[in-house]
C-alpha cells in the first residue's frame, strides 16, 4: 500500500511541475498564448528610431561602466556603424581606461587589466541638460551626451597622472550597449 501512495505522490508531483510552454499542456499553452496576445495588443508598436537608438538618460553613466569608442565611419547614419570599439587602445596597446562611477568615487580601470586602476574622490557633481560634470580631487571630468545618442564626449581638465596605461578616450558608451556596435570586440586579434 505504501508503494502505491509513493508512486501516486510522485506522479502527481510530476504532473504539477509541467512546463507551461509544453505543447501537451493545453490549458497552460492556451493561457500563455492569451497573455502574449494581451501584451502585444496593449504595448505600442516600436518605431524604427526606437528600435535602432536606445533611449537612455545622461544619468545612466552612474549605473554602468563606460567603454571608450572611436568614430569609424563619419558618413554613416547608423550610430552602431559610425562608432565602434577603439581597437588600438582596447586590443593592441591596452592603454585605455574604462570609467566606472559609484557614489562618491570615479574609477579609471585599464581595459585589459582591471588591477591597474586609479580611484579619485568626487567632491561635487553638477547636472545640466546634456552635461554632467564631476569635480574630483584630481581634476574635473565633464561628460556631454551627443544629442539622443548613447555616446558621451569626455573632456578632462586639471588631471595629473603618470599612469600611461590609463589613457582617456574622447568618446564613451555604456558597456551593456557595446555588443550592438558593428565593431564591438577585438575579433581574432590576439595582440
Amino acid at each position: 500500500m505504501k508503494n502505491k501512495l509513493v508512486i501516486l505522490s510522485l506522479f502527481l508531483l510530476a504532473a504539477s511541475c509541467q512546463d507551461p510552454a509544453d505543447p501537451h499542456s493545453d490549458k497552460s499553452n492556451t493561457s500563455l498564448q492569451q497573455d502574449t496576445a494581451k501584451q502585444n495588443s496593449s504595448s505600442p508598436a516600436k518605431t524604427a528610431e526606437t528600435a535602432e537608438t536606445p533611449k537612455d538618460s545622461l544619468h545612466d553613466i552612474n549605473a554602468d561602466t563606460l567603454i571608450a569608442v572611436t568614430m569609424l565611419n563619419k558618413n554613416s547614419t547608423d550610430l552602431f556603424e559610425r562608432f565602434g570599439l577603439e581597437f588600438e587602445g582596447n586590443c593592441y596597446a591596452c592603454d585605455l581606461a574604462e570609467i566606472s562611477i559609484d557614489k562618491n568615487v570615479l574609477t579609471l580601470l585599464n581595459t585589459c587589466d582591471h588591477n591597474t586602476q586609479e580611484k579619485v574622490t568626487i567632491i561635487t557633481q553638477h547636472d545640466g541638460d546634456n552635461q554632467m560634470s564631476f569635480e574630483t580631487d584630481n581634476g574635473t571630468f565633464i561628460f556631454t551626451k551627443e544629442n539622443t545618442l548613447p555616446i558621451y564626449t569626455l573632456r578632462v581638465s586639471g588631471r595629473s597622472s603618470n599612469n600611461k596605461n590609463l589613457r582617456i578616450g574622447q568618446w564613451f558608451t555604456l558597456k551593456h550597449l557595446l555588443p550592438r556596435f558593428k565593431v564591438h570586440d577585438c575579433g581574432d586579434f590576439e595582440g
